[in-house]
């Protein structure tokens, strides 16, 4: 079933004016959308060439990374604006000129957040110089000494949705929770699909109210929403 998110999500993209279940429907979105992809990836190639060229690649860290990902007639959605895995997880590939950590793979979630951490911790920027971040330097998980941050939230407001929504990931477990309207929670183990609601379940009534506690202690949905009312 669809969330009150998914909702104003396929109002918004007017999912109701394509049949996003036809196969040539389908074919065509996924297809313009690779076409994305292999211009992007042909421009990343030139970027590297660019650097081998110029003598430039011996000392620098090439990051590669995105703002979103997209629903691709995934649950018949498209496009972005929800926390299921396909329009929130992104990828992320950090290329170092010594080849340090090369050919490492981690499964950790991690953030956006922790980029501008990262990248001063390769500056070797010393701690006493640095502002607060709400993010954590991720060379720890390139070499292998730390296994990431213990959790990862993310939020969405007001532009084509009409309540703060929330996400909290720690480890296999997922909630999505809207404001004012349902939760989800996902075993992203058993159902990376993301089709079957857990919330409300007693066997993970601890696991839900710890997700909910961990966006709550960050945010504070109900000034959120009152901003975004007088916005």
């Amino acid at each position: 079933s669809y969330s009150a998110m998914d909702r104003w999500a396929n109002e918004a993209h007017a999912t109701d004016e394509v049949d996003l279940a036809d196969p040539d429907n389908l074919y065509a979105l996924r297809r313009s959308y690779y076409g994305l992809v292999t211009y992007i990836d042909r421009k990343l190639g030139e970027l590297l060439a660019a650097l081998e060229k110029t003598g430039q690649a011996a000392d620098t860290l090439g990051v590669f990374t995105s703002d979103h990902g997209d629903m691709l007639g995934e649950r018949r959605m498209v496009q972005k604006r929800c926390f299921y895995e396909w329009s929130a997880r992104v990828p992320l590939v950090l290329r170092f000129p010594d080849a340090r950590g090369a050919g490492r793979t981690v499964a950790d979630p991690i953030s956006l957040l922790d980029l501008a951490p990262t990248l001063l911790d390769v500056a070797r920027v010393p701690a006493d110089e640095l502002l607060p971040f709400d993010g954590v330097s991720l060379l720890g998980l390139v070499d292998g000494a730390s296994t990431g941050r213990p959790h990862v939230l993310s939020e969405y407001h007001v532009e084509k949705v009409r309540a703060p929504c929330f996400m909290a990931r720690k480890g296999r477990y997922k909630l999505v929770w809207i404001h004012g309207h349902e939760t989800q929670l996902f075993d992203l183990e058993t159902d990376p699909a993301e089709w079957t609601n857990l919330a409300g379940e007693p066997a993970l009534r601890t696991v839900e109210e710890e997700l909910r506690a961990l966006i709550l202690q960050r945010f504070d949905p109900d000034r959120i929403a009152a901003d975004g009312a007088a916005s």
